[in-house]
């Protein structure tokens, strides 16, 4: 299936899920909701699985699943090469989102930001375009301050949970994951995302048919 690529539309509600194949599988009953856009993580995705969700114009992008514990910058090399290299396997093009999830316990905000540079690093060493990787910001993720969020990161897309987390100063956030999460439609678990634009207008990439 040929796929092609498009910005993410301001105010346009999808969702994030663990079960891909679930979602790929009540594809149809999701979208019928209003859902425009899944989240699914590369980790546990197909080609045949994209392609259901896109034949139900459920456009996709993607995050990696995230580490819970071991963080470092040469963890974050290894498992940003490991997700950039499971995307473009799909036959994903190199501009699409893919997120670097990061929650679950970091001890600092100098090992996050260790961790998800060389993780962005290697993610574009693989083949990615430099606006393809995103940054979860999720519950745990070590960061504190906004300007280390900015100025101390290379990622130029960010997406924030529904926790309590730190803004990002000056670009801010190009999608949000609204509360309350852990919602279940046909029997898929799934949160919900809105899209926006950031501060400087950026924004995720989706596939399209």
């Amino acid at each position: 299936m040929r796929v092609n690529t498009r910005n993410a539309i301001v105010g346009e509600l999808g969702f994030d899920t663990l079960d891909a194949a679930g979602a790929a599988a009540n594809a149809d009953g999701l979208r019928s909701t209003g859902l425009l856009f899944a989240m699914i993580y590369v980790e546990r995705s197909t080609p045949e699985i994209v392609h259901k969700l896109l034949e139900a114009r459920l456009d996709v992008c993607f995050l990696s699943q995230a580490r819970v514990s071991g963080w470092s910058a040469t963890a974050g090399a290894l498992d940003g090469k490991r997700a950039a290299q499971r995307l473009l396997a799909l036959g994903v093009p190199p501009d699409v989102s893919l997120g670097c999830d990061l929650e679950a316990g970091v001890p600092d905000e100098p090992t996050a930001i260790a961790y998800v540079n060389a993780w962005y690093d290697s993610a574009i060493t693989e083949g990615l375009h430099a606006d393809a990787p995103d940054l979860y910001v999720g519950a745990g993720s070590g960061f504190l301050s906004p300007d280390s969020l900015f100025h101390k990161v290379a990622f130029r897309r960010y997406h924030r949970s529904m926790s309590i987390v730190p803004n990002v100063t000056e670009r801010g956030y190009c999608c949000l994951q609204l509360f309350p999460g852990d919602q279940s439609l046909f029997g898929v678990a799934i949160d919900f995302d809105v899209m926006q634009q950031d501060y400087f207008g950026g924004t995720l990439t989706l596939i399209t048919l």
